[in-house]
């Protein structure tokens, strides 16, 4: 799952997940997504705090409860300060979180 606006080659990421079984699918908002009737198995969600108009806790909280059994990766821009340890801390996935 795509939430927000993100940078990503759609094509690749089809052809990266499909390898393992999975699609994706994107929406720009949480609203589109309640629009969706979201019905399906999610096992991670891709998204951006900042095209979401969100502070990241805010939009991270909302991923837990809406996916609770997804990985909710958190997606910023190069240059963003990121304290990695907090948002691990709050639930976000980071490659060193514990799993």
């Amino acid at each position: 799952m795509l939430l927000g606006s993100l940078p990503i080659e759609r094509f690749l990421l089809n052809l990266l997940v499909s390898e393992f079984g999975f699609s994706s699918k994107e929406v720009a908002s949480f609203h589109e997504l309640l629009e969706s009737g979201l019905d399906e198995d999610v096992a991670a969600v891709l998204f951006n705090p900042h095209s979401l108009g969100l502070p990241w806790e805010e939009a991270l909280k909302y991923v837990l409860n809406t996916f609770p059994g997804a990985f909710p990766i958190l997606c910023h821009g190069f240059a963003d300060h990121i304290d990695w340890p907090r948002m691990a801390n709050a639930g976000a996935f980071h490659p060193t979180s514990p799993v």
